[in-house]
């Protein structure tokens, strides 16, 4: 490792590398890609400091989203109140009285306004923050109580139109060792 290590950072081109090793990758990693189901993602630097920017997008994302769901809350609750007003102004001022019922207009621009201002927030709303997927894996000690490890029946290898092995059968047991037997151009082969 400390060989491809030193390889990997004096090179004089570009390496791309697969792995899981994230010791590895904060070691001699400049650029770090993220394969993910909605595609791929760069980041400058290793493994940890990924994480780290992905955190913080996390973070930040959360809070834009609950800052939006506050304001939308306050939003609804302002048009609810504005009808409110205008409903009651409405029915009171009647068609004889002017002044009243310019009075009830202005709380209708009002809610107006409300609602106009609740599309603009619908429409650039920040998505909820996606937890991230983790697996969850236990390994327990104890006995490896299978008697067959490997079984292997009826395989044929080769290439189309030429069997290089046909019939082939394998079995690893444990304590008898590997059994095998297959048919080839030669003959029946056994072990």
């Amino acid at each position: 490792m400390a060989w491809l290590e030193h390889w990997v950072r004096t090179i004089r081109a570009s390496v791309i590398m697969v792995t899981h090793d994230r010791h590895f990758i904060d070691r001699v990693a400049d650029t770090t890609i993220e394969l993910t189901a909605r595609g791929a993602r760069r980041f400058v630097g290793g493994y940890t400091k990924m994480e780290a920017l992905r955190r913080l997008e996390r973070e930040t994302q959360q809070a834009a989203f609950e800052k939006e769901e506050k304001a939308r809350a306050e939003l609804i609750e302002a048009i609810r109140r504005y009808r409110q007003w205008f409903d009651k102004a409405h029915a009171s001022a009647g068609e004889r009285n002017p002044y009243l019922k310019k009075r009830a207009t202005k709380n209708a621009t009002r809610f107006q306004a409300k609602e106009r201002a609740l599309s603009r927030l619908e429409a650039d709303r920040t998505q909820r923050p996606t937890p991230v997927a983790t697996a969850q894996v236990s390994f327990r000690e104890g006995q490896f109580d299978a008697s067959t490890y490997v079984t292997i029946t009826d395989a044929a290898v080769g290439y189309p139109g030429v069997d290089v092995l046909r019939g082939a059968s394998l079995r690893v047991r444990r304590g008898t060792g590997l059994r095998w037997s297959a048919k080839t151009g030669l003959g029946r082969a056994r072990c």
